[in-house]
């Protein structure tokens, strides 16, 4: 073990060198140490959309901007740079490692039975650690939005008219799409085929299904088997950060302050006046001249709302904290939640999934791994974790108007790797479970893992203040399948995942299911019965990263809403949530792209301007 450790700091090492020399020893700091006493506008936290929101606000050289990040800097961190190493940065210093509330009968496989949310705490916020997907979710799920908020400005015709604004698309078969655009700041690629053998085999064996191949989920259609778009560029991570603050930073109108957490917002006669943040021990205020722009995602936003004062009355009164506005934040917590089916195969044609944990197969495969990311920026290492990808509808929805539209309830990743130890070790599992569902996970050298995930969810959480300290975690009650319906899709998920391994194609290569028994937890069950997979997916069920609704958008008649459709605080002049806590209900796919078109959108009302036009398609 001494030796594995020794040669994997030998290469972290290695590569740091060069890519620091590369890229990072000449770029000057750019960043401000203290704020300003006063900006017209200023923007909490440094997000897919606070980053958006800070360039687009910043393209006026007549105002002045300050980004406030709680975090700190994306640039020289080589972890986030290399787009297969974003497990690596779970429960490091820039991951803000929430956990939830324990469920009765479900999360039981996770220590103290609390899921763990990871969540960027750095400049780019989650998409510096995310897994790079870049996908909108489906058209009825704006037109949706736009229903239920009754502006249909919100509608999909007119969203997609911003989601073309960020892109920047370098995949030769989009460039010519109505649904995409090649000139925005965001790049969006598509995984290379040429890689990893694996991933067209599992693209073979949906087909063989009766899933279609989609060349574009983000287009026309969203259902069918697909090779993933994503946020990579030549190799390299693109995050919000890199994509919308870099090219800013050297604006003279543009201050971006980082490791400064926000603890409060001064509101004064119902207008918001300043925020108070922490930066270095010391205590800052600083004023707005014209708004104040939250950004800080479902989590950090609810927080410092009511921290402010804007929240439920009766809870913020139980500790002790002035209420300014009686509005309903925290409440609407939606996320998506998956479950790994892990599969061994014979074939030599995925990552080698011993890698990390055994030293022969790491110096046996680790150094052209390494080799091909150093000088070709290709390989393994330039690839997400999830690059292929269906979405799937398992008419158990009857939101689908009996099936007449399509409008998928499923997303299933497929990672082409075994699910290793440190991954359940990084999702926070016993270590008890993770013993036992080692002893057959560990074996195979080649593998690969579907992951199921429920998109479409129907039960919804809350988050409220544990402590009216803003350095404490706010409680949050995730609710994972308070509906039944949630649990039945999941397990449709699951069942999809193994009528896939079985299939000619699958069968050719040697696929078979990694876990040979249940668990003790669930061991009462046939294995693959659906009363096993219940059981398996009530004990560990992962989040996807995808918490949204907190802050909810929609009229402002609307007694479950906090902000109205031009995302302003209802009740407080001067304030606005631009993130993904607005979503009045969550969309079908990641949530990166949807943030990214919030921030889009945001940052033109609060501009002024008139909405783009609706795209024609």
């Amino acid at each position: 073990m001494r030796s594995h450790k020794t040669v994997t700091s030998f290469l972290v090492v290695l590569i740091s060198i060069i890519i620091v020399q590369q890229f990072f020893i000449s770029q000057p700091s750019l960043l401000k140490d203290t704020p300003n006493m006063t900006y017209d506008y200023i923007i909490v936290g440094a997000g897919s959309a606070g980053s958006v929101v800070a360039n687009r606000l910043s393209e006026d050289g007549n105002v002045t901007v300050l980004l406030l990040e709680a975090g700190g800097d994306d640039r020289g961190r080589l972890k986030v740079q290399i787009p297969a190493l974003s497990t690596d940065l779970w429960n490091s210093d820039i991951d803000w490692i929430y956990h939830t509330e324990p469920k009765q009968g479900v999360m039981d496989g996770f220590v103290d039975g609390r899921s763990f949310w990871p969540r960027g705490k750095v400049l780019g916020g989650t998409s510096s650690i995310n897994m790079l997907v870049y996908a909108r979710g489906s058209k009825h799920d704006y037109d949706r939005w736009a229903n239920y908020t009754g502006d249909q400005t919100w509608d999909y015709r007119h969203v997609l008219s911003y989601f073309k604004k960020s892109e920047g698309v370098v995949e030769d078969s989009l460039k010519e799409s109505p649904y995409h655009n090649t000139d925005g700041p965001m790049p969006i690629s598509v995984t290379p085929k040429n890689i990893l053998p694996l991933n067209g085999k599992i693209i073979e064996a949906f087909q063989e299904l009766g899933h279609s191949l989609n060349m574009d989920y983000n287009g026309e259609n969203l259902e069918g088997i697909a090779y993933s778009q994503v946020n990579i560029l030549k190799g390299e991570r693109f995050s919000s950060s890199r994509s919308f603050i870099h090219p800013a930073l050297s604006r003279d109108n543009f201050d971006v302050v980082i490791n400064g957490h926000v603890t409060k917002i001064h509101i004064e006669n119902n207008i918001a006046q300043g925020v108070t943040l922490i930066k270095n021990n010391k205590i800052i205020t600083v004023k707005a001249r014209k708004e104040i722009i939250l950004s800080a995602g479902s989590i950090g936003s609810a927080q410092l709302l009511m921290l402010s004062g804007i929240g439920p009355k009766s809870h913020l009164e139980d500790l002790g904290i002035p209420v300014i506005r009686d509005l309903p934040v925290g409440q609407n917590l939606q996320d998506h939640v998956t479950h790994p089916v892990p599969f061994s195969i014979d074939e030599p044609i995925s990552v080698v999934s011993k890698i990390r944990s055994d030293p022969f197969v790491f110096l046996r495969h680790g150094f052209s791994y390494v080799f091909d990311y150093i000088f070709y920026r290709t390989g393994i290492l330039s690839l997400n974790n999830f690059q292929t990808l269906l979405y799937t509808d398992s008419k158990l929805n009857t939101d689908n108007n009996n099936n007449t539209r399509s409008w998928p309830d499923l997303q299933i990743y497929f990672s082409a790797s075994t699910c290793p130890d440190f991954i359940l070790k990084g999702a926070n599992l016993k270590d008890s479970l993770i013993r036992e569902l080692s002893q057959e996970r560990n074996k195979p050298i080649f593998g690969w893992t579907c992951f199921p995930a429920l998109i479409r969810p129907k039960s919804v959480g809350n988050i409220t203040l544990r402590s009216s300290n803003p350095m404490v975690h706010p409680i949050i009650q995730a609710n994972y399948f308070d509906h039944p319906d949630d649990l039945k899709v999941m397990i449709a998920g699951a069942e999809e995942c193994i009528k896939g391994s079985r299939t000619e194609t699958m069968r050719r290569i040697g696929t078979r299911l990694t876990d040979k028994k249940p668990p003790k937890e669930c061991q009462k069950y046939a294995m693959e019965s659906r009363e096993y997979w219940a059981c398996m997916i009530k004990l560990t069920p992962f989040t996807v990263y995808h918490p949204v609704g907190t802050c909810k958008m929609g009229s402002p008649d609307d007694p479950t809403t906090v902000v109205d459709t031009k995302l302003r605080v209802k009740g407080v002049e001067g304030l606005r949530v631009v993130d993904a806590s607005i979503m009045p209900f969550i969309v079908s796919s990641n949530t990166h792209a949807p943030t990214v078109m919030i921030g889009e959108k945001g940052a033109d009302i609060i501009k002024g301007r008139e909405p783009l036009p609706p795209t024609k398609v």
